[in-house]
């Protein structure tokens, strides 16, 4: 009779640890499918190019424009401003 019960919890133990497991392991997959950010820009120290002058600004300290056709980046608000306006050189 003490045998049994004995088994029982070492079955039980073991039962938990293992659903528990499986349950972190399709936690953490789901956790990594998901797009970082998604929703609102991830702004980083990447180096990009103003479409208007070439020079290359830090993307966090870019000024950017949202249209339909992306986001760009620009290095001041003059280049954005000669950008919309359509006069790149």
């Amino acid at each position: 009779m003490i045998l049994r019960i004995i088994l029982f919890l070492i079955f039980a133990y073991f039962g938990i640890k293992t659903i528990l497991a499986v349950v972190r392991y399709f936690k953490k997959s789901s956790q990594e499918n998901q797009i970082p950010g998604a929703g609102r820009p991830t702004i980083t120290n990447e180096m990009i190019q103003d479409p208007v002058c070439g020079m290359y600004v830090p993307m966090n300290e870019s000024v950017s424009h949202r249209s339909r056709q992306g986001t760009f980046y620009f290095c001041s608000e003059e280049c954005k401003k000669r950008f919309l306006d359509g006069k790149t050189h």
